[in-house]
């Protein structure tokens, strides 16, 4: 079983009433002289400007509405930065076994599972749960053919769907012994946005083990970034508690020539080629660097992922 994550897994008007407002208050302003002909009638004229100089005070309360439209789109780009999407890839037998995903958090997140290749195609499901371990676990959620599946397979979809939830979540995926391939093997990708999409890690039913080493868990189809380079270097990484479900993944072109060539470009989580050491507890690879022209392509990677 394995875990890949990409950080994937992120946004005012003015009135024109105050030339209205002067309109009004230059008539009121014109009978205000008026008085001074007829002295026997003062009452009747000087009654007559308080009616107009009241009508200023209804327009001059309206430009308040607009002015506190703006505060309502501003707030919805704060929520973006936490809704950030990380995708992790993994595989099941159909008909037999599911993974189970950890994750902790408060909110709500998105669920997607999708097939990764013809090859390994099949029928999943998904379902979410609430509890403090596997022991004690309420259904809060659950998908199945909601959209359409990358490699479709011969009936059905892929599922997705949202939860609320808080505190720790568990969620399933399987594959049904219909609609798989020839191997009875099924390879997905399970893509979370939203709270708590970032610590997804796979249960083992023994989480207090210490035998913490990296597994090549096979070949998919993937987005990584290449360019085109002038040299290669090297990083590495150790298997620990610290970096459980941490995945790497390995491949895609090598031609490291300046300007002319193509090739992976070392970063924490890709390069050309790996080697495995001290009991497979530290993996180093190399990728290219000094790169231009740098664009995200997909490529068949091998993807090695720290388990215990």
């Amino acid at each position: 079983m394995f875990i890949y994550s990409i950080l994937v897994g992120c946004w005012i008007p003015s009135t024109a009433l105050e030339t209205e407002d002067e309109a009004i208050v230059s008539q009121s302003s014109q009978p205000s002289s008026e008085p001074s002909q007829p002295s026997s009638e003062p009452s009747q004229p000087s009654s007559e400007p308080s009616q107009p100089s009241s009508e200023p005070s209804q327009p001059s309360s309206e430009p308040s509405q607009p002015s506190s439209e703006p505060s309502q789109p501003s707030s919805e780009p704060s929520s973006d930065p936490s809704q950030t999407s990380f995708e992790y890839f993994s595989e099941v037998t159909c008909g037999s076994n599911y993974d189970l995903w950890e994750i902790s958090g408060s909110g709500s997140i998105n669920i997607l599972v999708d097939t990764v290749s013809s090859s390994t195609v099949f029928d999943p499901f998904s379902g979410a749960y609430e509890g403090p371990n596997v022991d004690n676990l309420t259904l809060i959620g659950d998908g199945d053919d909601e959209n359409d599946c990358s490699y479709p397979p011969p009936n059905y979809g892929c599922p997705e769907y949202s939860v609320e939830y808080s505190g720790t979540a568990w969620i399933s995926v399987g594959g049904y012994g219909d609609n798989c391939n020839s191997s009875g093997t099924g390879q997905y990708r399970l893509r979370l946005d939203g709270a708590g999409a970032d610590t997804a890690t796979l249960y083992t039913g023994n989480t207090n083990s210490s035998n913490f080493s990296w597994v090549n868990t096979g070949t998919y189809t993937t987005t990584i970034t290449v360019g085109c380079c002038h040299h290669v270097e090297y990083q590495s990484k150790t298997c620990d508690s610290s970096t459980l479900g941490d995945t790497v993944k390995i491949g895609g072109p090598t031609n490291v020539t300046p300007n002319t060539g193509t090739a992976t470009l070392l970063q924490s989580g890709q390069g050309m080629s790996a080697e495995l050491y001290s009991n497979n507890t530290e993996i180093e690879w190399s990728g290219a660097t000094g790169c231009g022209c740098d664009t995200d392509a997909s490529y068949s990677v091998e993807i090695y992922q720290c388990q215990n």
